[in-house]
């Protein structure tokens, strides 16, 4: 990066979206069901504040969880020759 925090293009994002998914269910505390946003934009689709929070929370372990061929987003699915013992691992946080 150019002369700047590198923190703003990676590590800094996950805590920040945490901290967004517990204001959402403390305003659901509030709101209750009878406050419903779109979600995700675009879809048509209402959601109260306690499913968008769902949602983004789901999401965001998505990033961490394996896919269908044994493959994690977060890692950038270079092949190792025979495998790698470190894969079986559960993800590092």
């Amino acid at each position: 990066m150019f002369g700047g925090n590198s923190n703003w293009r990676g590590p800094i994002w996950m805590p920040v979206n945490m901290l967004i998914v517990r204001a959402l269910l403390q305003y659901y505390l509030y709101y209750g069901d009878s406050f419903q946003i779109e979600c995700p934009t675009g879809s048509g689709k209402q959601m109260n504040l306690y499913q968008v929070a769902g949602a983004i929370a789901r999401r965001l372990s998505e990033i961490f969880l394996k896919d269908d061929q044994g493959k994690r987003p977060s890692t950038d699915h270079t092949e190792i020759p025979g495998g790698s013992p470190l894969e079986r691992l559960p993800a590092l946080l």
